[in-house]
This record gives C-alpha cells, sequence and structure tokens, in this order.
C-alpha cells in the first residue's frame, strides 16, 4: 500500500520500503512521522502529565517512570479524540497490514523460515490489542519504577501478534542511563519508540541507539546478563551503528533479530519528562531466536532439537 493510501493515524503512514535500514538488523529512524496537526494536538494533551512527585522524594528517587496502557487510557477517558483514533489504530489489524506491507521483505530476510514457523504467510497473520488481564505486574497508576513489569507471557487473545501500547513519561534526577545495551525477549517481532520532546526541553540525551557486536563471541553465554524480559551486554562488547534523537514527532521501529541490541542514553536532570509512546508486538511464546551462544555439547544438541520440535507441536 503506498503511504498516502494508509489512515493519517498510522505511525507508518509516511513511511515506504525505503525508509528501512537493513544492517545489522531492520529498523527506521523517522522524524516528522505523523502530520503537524495531529501531533500537535496529541503533544498537547500527552496523559499523565498530571502526575505529581510526593513532597521530599526528590533526594530519594534516581529515576521515576509513569505508563498507563493504551486500551485503560480509551477505557478511563483520559485522552481526547485524536489520541483516541491514534491508540485504537495502532492497536488495529489494519495497522498490523501497514506494518507487513512496510517490513514484510525485511523480516523475510532476517527469518527466511518465518512461514514455517507461523505456519502462514505473514500477510495472513492475524493481530489484534492484548488484553489488559495479562499486566498484573502494573499497579493502578501503572508505574513501572524499577522495571517491574513482567510481559513475558503472551495471553490467548484469538491473534497471531498480540499488539501492545503505553504512554510513558520519566523524571531522572542524577544523569544515569535509561538503559544499557540488550536485547528484548525473543518474542517478539518489533519494538517501536515514538517521541514527544516538550517543545521548551533544550536539554540533549534520553536517545535510543542501536548497537551491533563488535565480536560474535559477546553472545557467549557467561559473557550475557541473562533475565526473563532481557538480555544484557558490556557496552565494551558493541558499538553504535545508529541513533534516534529523542525529539519531537521522531520514530524509531525496529525488527527484534538476535542482533537488534539497543540502549538509551543518559537524561539529563531537566524539568521537562521525557514523554514517548512504546508499543510492540509479541508472538505466541515461542522463541524467534536463540540469545545466547551455547556449547555443542550433546546435552545441548538434545535440548535444541527438544525446542524445535515443541515450536511445531
Amino acid at each position: 500500500m503506498e503511504p498516502n493510501k494508509r489512515s493519517p493515524y498510522s505511525i507508518l503512514s509516511k513511511v515506504t520500503r525505503d525508509d528501512v535500514i537493513m544492517e545489522p538488523f531492520p529498523h527506521i529512524v523517522i522524524k516528522n512521522a505523523l502530520d503537524d496537526e495531529i501531533y500537535e494536538d496529541m503533544s498537547r494533551n500527552f496523559p499523565l502529565l498530571n502526575h505529581k512527585r510526593k513532597e521530599g522524594d526528590d533526594e530519594k528517587v534516581e529515576m521515576e517512570q509513569m505508563a498507563e496502557y493504551g486500551m485503560n487510557l480509551i477505557g478511563q477517558n483520559l485522552v481526547n479524540e485524536t489520541w483516541q483514533k491514534f491508540i485504537n489504530y495502532q492497536l488495529s489489524d489494519a495497522f498490523f497490514k501497514d506494518f507487513v506491507d512496510v517490513f514484510g521483505p525485511a523480516i523475510q530476510q532476517a527469518f527466511p523460515n518465518q512461514e514455517e514457523y507461523f505456519g502462514k504467510r505473514l500477510e495472513e497473520l492475524s493481530a489484534g490489542p492484548r488484553p489488559s488481564s495479562s499486566r498484573d505486574a502494573l499497579n493502578s497508576r501503572g508505574n513501572v519504577m524499577g522495571n517491574k513489569m513482567e510481559l513475558g507471557h503472551v495471553p490467548d487473545t484469538g491473534f497471531d501478534c498480540a499488539l501492545d501500547m503505553a504512554t510513558v513519561v520519566t523524571y531522572t534526577r542524577p544523569e544515569i542511563p535509561v538503559r544499557g545495551p540488550h536485547l528484548d525477549r525473543p518474542n517478539k517481532l518489533f519494538a517501536m519508540l515514538f517521541y514527544f520532546k516538550d517543545p521548551r526541553d533544550t536539554s540533549e540525551g534520553g536517545d535510543l541507539v542501536l548497537h551491533k557486536v563488535k565480536d560474535d563471541r559477546a553472545y557467549r553465554k557467561k559473557d550475557v546478563v541473562y533475565t526473563s524480559n532481557s538480555r544484557s551486554f558490556d557496552e565494551e562488547t558493541t558499538e553504535e551503528i545508529n541513533r534516534a534523537t529523542y525529539g519531537p514527532n521522531t520514530l524509531a521501529l525496529f525488527i527484534n533479530t538476535r542482533k537488534a541490541i539497543h540502549s538509551a542514553t543518559i537524561r539529563p536532570n531537566v524539568k521537562y519528562p521525557r514523554r514517548h509512546v512504546y508499543m510492540h508486538g509479541d508472538l505466541a511464546p515461542r522463541s524467534l531466536y536463540q540469545c545466547v551462544d551455547t556449547p555443542p555439547t550433546i546435552g545441548n544438541k538434545l535440548r535444541s532439537v527438544y525446542h524445535r520440535v515443541r515450536n511445531l507441536v
């Protein structure tokens, strides 16, 4: 589909296949992603800006991050009509078709066996919103401080790809990195950040950095910090290959391959929070790739065969 035929509320409304950068993993970095009128209305009415810090907490809190999921924002009438149209579209099968139209060839190149994996062609996959009941780790205010979100499980949604979105507001006191180089969960098909930098904010920092490893030995299991939600790499084992500078109306989206290492840069202590929309698409709870290398022992080979067979069931 040509970009001018997509909905103006699609975050990919202006993106073409020519915008996709293939190395070292498929990604885009797009400025002025939405039409100015739509973006300005959303920026003026960005949700969660009524959050108040507790008195006396400034000296204690290094980073405070408030998030609320898209469907909750609509269900609780926390956003205006423009935001509702934006959220509803991004969490729809129509958006997923836009996504496949732009990234289909890149996904085919990154995962040549994807049709065998899914049991159908990429264009035939269905997508829709993840049910809010699967987000028990979030409290009623959506506070994700301390990276407590546990979203590894993909419930039975009836869709091949469960779409999720949150608006995020981050306050930092000292100059600390938001997140070092890491890989996301291997059942995540893509991840997206859409920035809403306050026009009064003249600071620098809070960028999304895309990395590549300097040497494939960085994937050795003993060198990767492995958690339920991500796999972290030592900064010395990676190098920057592209960057989405934190700015207004700026989009970054990448396909989550084994090479999709990314981080967020230091954010200075300023009175204006870092505002963005985060979105991702999760597949069934199966891994698209192996995150770390394992020695070719008989036990590891048997485990590899077991998981391949399990994925076919």
